[in-house]
């Protein structure tokens, strides 16, 4: 027989993911709005070219390279299923954008719900409505900011003992890591 505990902690969950259903639906739906400004198409520039087969740092000198080498696999994924035609490329990096902000903020949900549910739910829906500079597009700023907060949740859940210590340092290092590698010239101090 279910305790109170798990009843409460079910009617929890069922709210968050009726509230993170409707965040997602709009955010899907949002994505065939609006115009692939000169800065959503450029953060593509990097790894088409990459894909084509430019070298990082050799041929391309950008800041935002390594973002762009980032993104090469989902420009493969593209490029594989478009025929080797950039036609709908902004689009459907759009739909690539919120999936991985989705998937993102369901993991700060996760992580965060251990210490404080409504702090979760929060925390987790803003993060996952919001897009830097109102572009939703994966770029050196957007993946810069998910890494920083993959990061943060992982140090509050390493502070709060929600998880194995070496696990949650190790795994609290990769996205701070990568973070200095979006912004290097900013980041210098992680």
């Amino acid at each position: 027989m279910p305790t109170n505990d798990h009843r409460l902690n079910t009617i929890k969950n069922a709210v968050f993911a009726l509230l993170f259903a409707c965040a997602a639906i709009f955010l899907f739906w949002k994505c065939r709005y609006g115009f692939g400004n000169w800065d959503e198409s450029s953060c593509l520039t990097v790894p088409y070219r990459l894909w084509m087969g430019d070298g990082l740092f050799g041929q391309e000198w950008h800041l935002s390279q390594m973002a762009g080498f980032l993104l090469l696999p989902f420009m493969a994924v593209f490029m594989l299923f478009s025929g080797g035609s950039t036609t709908g490329i902004i689009l459907t990096f759009r739909y690539f954008y919120t999936a991985v902000q989705a998937c993102a903020a369901l993991f700060v949900y996760l992580r965060l719900k251990k210490i404080s549910w409504p702090g979760a739910v929060v925390a987790s829906l803003l993060f996952f409505l919001y897009a830097p500079f109102g572009i939703m597009a994966m770029s050196y700023n957007s993946l810069g900011i998910l890494c920083l907060t993959l990061s943060a949740v992982l140090s509050v859940c390493l502070l709060a003992g929600c998880g194995g210590k070496k696990e949650e340092a190790a795994a609290e290092s990769v996205p701070r890591h990568s973070a200095r590698l979006l912004h290097p010239q900013g980041l210098h101090r992680l």
